[in-house]
């Protein structure tokens, strides 16, 4: 039956009730159809939820554990650069120290070498007061000339004591050495000491009225009577009045 007569049969006739439940069945197929895709829907929706939940909370871990890292790395690089700045305080301080031993140990050297220059030039302004006065002494004809003896025996040089070999001296011995008729003797006696074994450095602490203090330092025990004998090309004799002084007499040079 076509369309025209099905409405033609319905406006004179009505619906009839086969018509009619076929209608009601058809809609009630179309809710269900549309009650199963709205709960396929929620349970997507709820899946999705679920999903983005479990991202979420798998962010927020990650997150956690990173800031926890951060915090325990930015813990570690602090304490790490305190250490450092301790560290380089304390080598800071140590170097202060240090310069401030040497610059002391400079400074009473330096103080040293000047009251040594200041003797020097009294000596030096003594002789020379002296030989002013000789001069003078002279052109006034007031001095006696004095012939040498012909018999007369060149003066003997002093002997050198015997002195154990055996005995060691410690790292630090003082000598009391002298005469020396100029600062140039002394220096090239301090030359003379500088070349000898186990001998590190060599002090001159005073010098004056021909005999000066001197400091050895010395590498290791030796038996420094046995190599100031040996070795100095001076003829001296040696006294020791401890374990750690001696005096050193010289009667000249070679």
């Amino acid at each position: 039956m076509d369309r025209s007569a099905q409405w033609l049969r319905r406006g004179l006739f009505g619906y009839r009730r086969r018509d009619v439940l076929a209608a009601l069945e058809s809609m009630r197929g179309q809710l269900d159809h549309m009650a199963v895709s709205l709960d396929r829907a929620w349970s997507e929706k709820q899946a999705a939820v679920e999903e983005l939940g479990a991202i979420r909370a798998e962010y927020n871990a990650r997150l956690a554990e990173e800031k926890a890292r951060a915090e325990r790395l930015e813990a570690e690089a602090r304490a790490q650069a305190a250490r450092v700045v301790a560290d380089a305080e304390e080598q800071a301080a140590r170097l202060r120290r240090e310069a401030g031993r040497r610059i002391g140990d400079e400074a009473t050297r330096l103080d040293e070498l000047l009251r040594v220059r200041e003797q020097l030039l009294g000596e030096l302004r003594g002789i020379v007061a002296a030989y002013g006065d000789v001069l003078e002494r002279a052109e006034q004809g007031r001095i006696a000339v004095v012939a040498p003896a012909r018999d007369s025996a060149p003066t003997p040089l002093p002997q050198v004591a015997p002195i154990g070999l055996a005995g060691l001296f410690g790292k630090r011995v003082e000598l009391d050495a002298g005469p020396f008729n100029a600062f140039s003797e002394l220096a090239a006696f301090e030359r003379s000491l500088a070349r000898l074994p186990k001998v590190e450095d060599v002090y001159i602490r005073t010098f004056g009225e021909e005999r000066a203090e001197i400091e050895l330092t010395l590498t290791e025990e030796t038996p420094l009577l046995h190599d100031l004998t040996a070795q100095l090309p001076y003829k001296i004799d040696v006294t020791a009045s401890d374990d750690n002084r001696l005096t050193v007499d010289l009667a000249a040079a070679v």
